[in-house]
């Protein structure tokens, strides 16, 4: 073979494996990216599941409907999702339906630890009255207000039984939460931790489920459209806002009013905000599904929240 043949042959091997070598470090690099990404996805799920937030949509029922109100929140209304759930986000937070898991989950606390706190007595009176249908559940230690909305019957005002554990009212003229009845309570209810909510309601009556929230939702979405929120708004309290498509409307008698939340000792935002708990967990277990008003929105919006905060709860009537 002569001289030329053997360096042309040499010069081939050689640009072979130099392009051997070039192929597997791209392998290489390509497959350490795919690793990163998919850490980076994984890290994305996790924060997904507690504080789900869209800028474009909120979630009302099981679907995302496009909210423009949501957009041009003050910074106030975003503080108050942002604290309950732990995120900044500029738009209002909402629960991924793929982060929540059904209220009969094995995740749920074992029945001896909520089982039922309130045993008194209750008795359900309807009313003869015209639409919307009302009525009165008398207990022991007070009487509220029902109301028919579709095939459910709903408290028309916020539950107020005292627990000795995980629930609140404000100090008079002061962030101060306590245990003991105040005026705070007589007005706006008690705030429940969740695992205190859960054992609240009387019997014949239960913590709605995620999917009851979600049948009121789509009831008043059925007969007034889109701005559920501005229909289930009390008329007193709320502050007001410029805003021209939030309205305070209560078309229902549902009496929404803007309680607040308790957090670390104290109990903040009564006049702008309100939220109640579902009996339904997240996937997260410290977590459950919450649905709340605020004065600067027009939705009752579906969130999330951790069950050592303190809100809200509206006690369901059972199915007959």
């Amino acid at each position: 073979m002569s001289i030329w043949n053997r360096a042309t042959r040499f010069a081939a091997v050689i640009s072979s494996f130099a392009l051997a070598l070039i192929s597997c470090g791209s392998q290489g690099l390509v497959s350490d990216n795919v690793t990163l990404s998919s850490q980076s996805n994984s890290v994305a799920q996790l924060s997904s599941s507690s504080t789900k937030a869209s800028s474009s949509t909120v979630f009302t029922n099981s679907s995302p409907i496009a909210t423009s109100s949501v957009q041009n929140l003050s910074s106030i209304g975003q503080s108050l999702s942002s604290s309950l759930v732990g995120t900044s986000s500029t738009t209002a937070p909402a629960s991924s339906p793929s982060s929540i898991v059904s209220s009969s989950s094995s995740s749920l606390p074992s029945s001896s630890a909520i089982a039922s706190l309130n045993t008194q007595a209750c008795v359900y009176t309807p009313s003869a009255s015209p639409a919307p249908a009302t009525g009165t559940l008398a207990c022991a230690e007070k009487s509220y207000k029902a109301v028919v909305i579709g095939t459910q019957t709903w408290m028309a005002e916020n539950l107020d039984f005292a627990t000795t554990t995980g629930s609140w009212c404000k100090v008079d003229n002061s962030n101060t939460a306590v245990n003991t009845n105040t005026d705070y309570c007589d007005v706006f209810g008690r705030l429940y931790d969740w695992n205190a909510a859960m054992a609240s309601c009387p019997s014949s009556w239960h913590v709605p489920t995620r999917a009851d929230w979600t049948t009121l939702d789509t009831y008043v979405q059925k007969n007034y459209g889109f701005y559920v929120g501005n229909y289930l708004k009390g008329s007193i309290l709320w502050q007001s806002t410029a805003d021209p498509s939030v309205n305070v409307i209560d078309a229902y008698g549902f009496n929404g009013i803007p309680a607040g939340y308790y957090s670390a000792g104290i109990i903040t935002a009564d006049n702008k905000y309100t939220a109640w708990w579902t009996a339904t967990e997240t996937s997260l277990p410290t977590y459950a599904v919450t649905r709340y008003l605020n004065y600067a929105y027009t939705d009752l919006v579906e969130n999330s929240a951790e069950k050592i905060k303190g809100l809200s709860v509206r006690c369901l009537k059972d199915s007959p």
